[in-house]
């Protein structure tokens, strides 16, 4: 009988571990899904330095390009300078 019972708890906690597994990889993929749609933008330096740069993600952009703008070019950008030098570029 407690054989039984034992078997039974492990194959409910199989259960349990597989499906939260597979819920966890369907919402990986829904994220990717939805990254790939959102908006590619780039923010490009003059010709002369060569920097560019791209993200889908503003934030990130916009903190990247301020930190290349401070070691680089020794420039405090804001947040909202950064914004105004963004292009939205077409999904490839």
């Amino acid at each position: 009988m407690l054989h039984k019972f034992t078997a039974g708890i492990l194959v409910v906690l199989l259960v349990f571990s597989f499906a939260s597994a597979a819920f966890a990889q369907d919402a990986s993929k829904s994220t990717k899904k939805e990254h790939k749609t959102a908006t590619l933008k780039s923010v490009s330096c003059a010709p002369e330095c060569g920097f560019m740069c791209r993200s889908h993600d503003d934030k990130e952009l916009t903190s990247i390009v301020k930190t290349h703008a401070k070691k680089v070019h020794n420039k405090d950008l804001t947040d909202k300078d950064v914004q105004g030098m963004m292009k939205m570029e077409d999904a490839k």
